[in-house]
């Protein structure tokens, strides 16, 4: 889910305070359950009575406690559907401002001579995976290759991304590619890129 807090484990954002209570961190228990913003969409007590009385470590939590106690775990998904919906009708204002204070997030298109290729990588450390994922746009913003690999061993965020990279750069040249943009989001992997040594 990407939340602030997962934004700015990222290094995406700079800032994971929720944008809507602007009182704690934005994480997927919060954003779902226990923002002060989201009363009105929990409130009815019979149903959610425990609410404000038990604690939960994380969202992971909240959702093995329901099934546990035998509470309405569809009626509980639904719901926090209408939260999302909800937050994302409120946010729009928030969104905005985002979008005006990080342009340099949103992805352009390549100029007509090149292709964007858009690659990230992901950890799995329970089960000891990583994923890598590649994409390659043109100036239409249509897919010409794409490609996913997983890796059963674990890596730091740092590795997995330089794989991802290099993973990017041996589809490119295989493919012919000569002219691209590369956009990935780790800052520590994108400046190793930019230096001349």
């Amino acid at each position: 889910m990407p939340t602030k807090q997962a934004l700015m484990r990222r290094t995406i954002i700079g800032n994971s305070i929720c944008d809507h209570c602007q009182a704690e961190v934005e994480d997927p228990l919060h954003a779902l359950w226990t923002c002060t913003e989201l009363d009105t969409i929990w409130a009815n007590q019979a149903l959610w009575e425990f609410r404000n009385s038990v604690g939960f470590a994380d969202f992971k939590d909240l959702v093995s406690w329901i099934i546990a106690e035998g509470k309405q775990l569809d009626l509980f998904a639904i719901t926090a559907c209408l939260d999302e919906f909800h937050m994302t009708r409120q946010g729009l204002k928030f969104q905005r401002q985002r979008a005006i204070q990080s342009a340099q997030n949103q992805w352009f298109p390549p100029p007509t001579d090149m292709v964007k290729i858009n690659f990230d990588g992901a950890t799995c450390p329970k089960k000891k995976k990583v994923g890598i994922g590649v994409v390659i746009h043109d100036v239409n913003g249509l897919v010409l290759a794409s490609c996913a690999k997983i890796k059963h061993q674990p890596y730091k965020a740092v590795e997995i991304e330089s794989l991802a990279t290099a993973t990017t750069l041996s589809l490119a040249t295989n493919l012919g590619f000569r002219w691209v943009i590369l956009e990935g989001d780790s800052m520590e992997v994108i400046q190793a890129l930019q230096e001349n040594s």
